[in-house]
């Protein structure tokens, strides 16, 4: 009985569990620093995703799609574009169907249309070997889905998950999985397929994966060296570590 009450539960609340969106009306303003423009791109079924471009302030290197994690919208996940434009990088961040400005529901399929949408834009105005795909958290699993279809110039995975139903497993132990889950987000899938140069940036305080995940994590990667670890002390963000900002400087070093 407890099994079908838990499998009734993750189908009801999965959505609830995995996504938890900031939503915008079409009039809010950002106030954000520096200067950006804010756009919308259409998906054949005329749905569509609000865009946020940060142009870097120096002569850009290359540019950064940041696909961000299950909270909040792109304008809070903003937070991190100085760290890139000051080295050289323009910025750009969608917003997933249902999160910001981009009106619609999240679904996994619905992120990694997203994602694509976005690269799609961005490599009809630039070369692909001047993107670098990141993804923070559960947008991990976009970046590395990515990975595997697109030849970036790089693929940073921030803190990434190994799989939502590990996931849940760490953060809601006490409930009773189905076999199948809604969504996967299955990193551990795409990571030995990307046909991009790939870095994992791991802090010391990342709740996304076990320890014991982050290594197996590292063991998919073409190169385990490019398992990048940060030190990162409590209150501090993670673009503002020591660890993080010099693994920047030595990527700026080599676009």
């Amino acid at each position: 009985m407890l099994y079908i009450v838990g499998i009734f539960f993750i189908y009801i609340f999965i959505n609830f569990i995995a996504f938890t969106p900031v939503r915008h009306t079409s009039s809010t303003k950002y106030n954000l620093s520096g200067s950006f423009k804010e756009f919308k791109l259409k998906h054949p079924n005329e749905e569509q995703i609000n865009v946020l471009y940060f142009k870097s302030s120096i002569p850009a290197k290359a540019t950064v799609l940041f696909l961000h994690g299950a909270r909040q919208s792109a304008d809070a996940w903003a937070a991190y574009v100085p760290a890139f434009t000051e080295r050289g990088l323009n910025v750009v961040i969608p917003d997933y169907r249902g999160y910001g400005k981009s009106y619609g529901n999240p679904s996994e399929i619905n992120w990694y249309e997203d994602g694509q949408l976005t690269y799609s834009w961005l490599k009809t105005r630039m070369h692909e070997d001047s993107i670098i795909i990141y993804g923070a958290g559960l947008g991990t699993a976009v970046a590395s889905y990515l990975a595997t279809l697109n030849p970036a110039r790089f693929v940073i995975l921030e803190n990434p998950i190994y799989g939502l139903r590990n996931w849940i497993r760490s953060h809601y132990p006490a409930l009773l999985l189905p076999y199948e889950l809604k969504y996967d987000f299955n990193v551990y899938e795409y990571l030995p397929n990307s046909i991009s140069p790939t870095y994992i940036l791991q802090s010391n305080r990342s709740r996304e994966c076990t320890p014991e995940e982050a290594i197996q994590l590292q063991q998919l990667l073409t190169d385990p060296n490019n398992m990048i670890p940060i030190d990162q002390e409590q209150n501090v963000d993670i673009y503002e570590t020591t660890d993080y900002t010099k693994f920047l400087d030595q990527l700026a070093k080599v676009l």
